[in-house]
């Protein structure tokens, strides 16, 4: 149990450290920095044309227009009379899922999606930085968007205009809790995917700790790319279109199966183990016609959104319905995870309400929506992982207690060998199968003598040094056990002649080194080796002990024979 909880802290540090690894760094590097140079907004006296509708003298982050949808186009035109006193100035502008094209008095400054457009691909969306000439005072700025999905937008973010890295440090220096937050979560869900990735391959106990790296990883990266911090890494509005689409599709997967074993396991209601295995194959179905469709660019991935959420609210809905079931029922669960699943779940559905209600019926603050939800599931990896090291706990000490009743049921406590009914049960399943396989019944000469001469003391320990070198010269057996007092039995694979020669050749050679090194006992064996091979189809387990104990005492009066004063018994 000490080794468990060692590791149940080793996970836990794991996660702190990485935490900290991403923190201490990032505050340290904005935290004294202060930005005097903010930029100007421009968000006041714009006219904006939607299709063949115009709107003068528009406040972009109090102007809501109908939703827009494909094909649909938007112009925005502002009169520049805002002086900006830094140098290379840019605007810095947010759009979703158009393509774009910028003029100052029809002078082309900016284009975007112009090719994908043309072929029906995605587009992406996000932040544009777009340089402005250092004479744009008292010209006009044009922009045109078309739209290129279905229920696009139905605003306009402000726009600043500033100088490029001044703005993206602001942007960084105002979101470094979310940054540090969803950086701890992916770095911890990468080094937690690779350990437990390897430590499953041994024990199938770490599957589930494989589940809670990667939803780690999943929001982590989620939460980058939908509050535009993906900006430190790659300024590529499709690489983080695609990234978020593909953390949000994929995220609630690893969820579910997290909780597998829970939602099948004895006892739990017909219902809820049919709606978990429908809510499991649905989630994997919709994962893999979303990614192909997108791949084969035949449905872009917003178009599945409300299909994602509808799927994400069932989930929920689910795993709290299991949670309280649990409750009712008073089966172990872990406290600590049932206020962290109940928590971010609410989180989870009402930002999901939020999120359609603000898109479809109000206004996004700022024409854009930014999710909270890293926090939460900050706090929920946390409560997976408390879970987890406690299922564990109890697993591994339940699996102790097993092998030590096995250990017990078939091990010959003296030597450590296998019993009889241990190496029954190994002959019996292979006189099930059609392969062949050898016997070896062995008689341990002096055992007798030793008990009445020196005592059992003694006698015990000829017993373990010759479970020791039955040990060392019958590596690949399949079973070496003792059957009795001095009996023992060592069953091995299909051998060729030549290779059981070989193996009694080194159970000699073995005996000898033993005895050369401790000569206060004298280790010698009768033998007799028996192969299924040689008895017809219905053999069976007491045909082969007979033949084989048969064989080993005609050895064994050979060996008598030959001296006489030393096997004696």
């Amino acid at each position: 149990m000490k080794k468990i909880e060692k590791k149940n802290i080793g996970i836990f540090f794991l996660m702190l450290m990485t935490f900290l690894v991403v923190v201490i760094p990032l505050f340290m590097f904005t935290g004294g920095q202060k930005y005097y140079d903010r930029g100007i907004m421009l968000d006041r006296h714009w006219d904006v044309t939607i299709n063949d509708k115009t709107y003068t003298n528009v406040t972009l982050s109090k102007f809501t227009f109908p939703m827009t949808n494909k094909g649909d186009v938007v112009t925005l035109s502002h009169y520049m009379t805002e002086h900006y006193k830094g140098v290379n100035p840019v605007l810095r502008c947010e759009f979703i899922h158009a393509k774009i094209e910028v003029h100052m008095n029809n002078t082309l400054l900016y284009s975007y999606g112009q090719r994908d457009y043309r072929q029906g691909k995605m587009l992406g969306y996000g932040v544009h930085y777009i340089d402005v000439p250092n004479d744009y005072l008292g010209k006009t700025l044009s922009i045109t968007l078309t739209v290129s999905e279905n229920n696009a937008f139905n605003g306009i973010s402000s726009m600043l205009l500033g100088n490029e890295g001044t703005l993206i440090q602001e942007s960084l220096v105002k979101n470094r809790i979310r940054i540090a937050v969803s950086m701890s979560l992916i770095l911890f869900g990468v080094l937690m995917a690779c350990v437990s990735m390897v430590a499953s391959l041994k024990n199938r106990v770490y599957v589930s700790l494989f589940w809670v790296a990667l939803f780690s990883l999943l929001i982590g990266g989620w939460t980058l790319c939908n509050n535009n911090l993906i900006i430190l890494f790659t300024q590529n509005l499709k690489v983080k279109a695609y990234m978020e689409y593909m953390s949000l599709y994929a995220g609630p997967l690893p969820l579910l199966l997290y909780f597998y074993p829970t939602a099948v396991q004895k006892g739990r209601n017909r219902f809820f183990r049919i709606l978990y295995k429908g809510l499991l194959a649905g989630q994997t179905v919709f994962i893999a016609l979303a990614f192909s469709m997108q791949a084969l660019n035949l449905v872009h991935f917003p178009q599945d959104l409300k299909a994602a959420q509808m799927l994400m609210m069932l989930e929920v809905v689910f795993i709290i319905l299991l949670i309280i079931d649990d409750g009712i029922h008073r089966r172990k669960y872990n406290h600590m995870l049932q206020l962290g699943m109940v928590g971010i779940l609410f989180v989870i559905l009402y930002e999901l309400v939020q999120y359609n209600v603000q898109k479809f019926f109000v206004h996004f603050e700022g024409n854009k929506y930014s999710s909270s939800v890293c926090y939460g599931a900050l706090f929920i990896v946390a409560a997976l992982l408390l879970d987890y090291t406690g299922k564990t706990s109890r697993g591994l000490y339940k699996e102790a207690q097993q092998q030590l009743l096995e250990n017990m049921a078939y091990s010959d406590e003296l030597t450590g060998l296998s019993n009889r009914r241990k190496c029954d049960e190994v002959v019996e399943k292979l006189l099930d199968g059609d392969a062949d396989f050898t016997l070896i019944s062995m008689d341990l000469n002096l055992l007798k003598y030793y008990n009445d001469t020196y005592g059992h003391e003694k006698g015990d320990a000829l017993l373990r040094s010759f479970a020791s070198v039955l040990r060392e010269a019958f590596p690949e057996a399949l079973a070496i056990a003792r059957v009795g007092g001095d009996e023992f039995h060592v069953v091995l694979p299909d051998r060729e002649q030549e290779e059981l020669r070989e193996d009694l050749t080194c159970l000699l050679k073995c005996l000898y080194e033993k005895n050369e090194q401790n000569k206060e006992l004298h280790l010698s064996t009768a033998v007799g080796c028996v192969q299924r091979s040689e008895f017809l189809d219905n053999v069976d387990i007491r045909m082969l002990y007979q033949e084989a104990d048969r064989r080993m005492y005609v050895h064994k009066q050979k060996m008598k024979k030959k001296n006489p004063e030393l096997y004696r018994r």
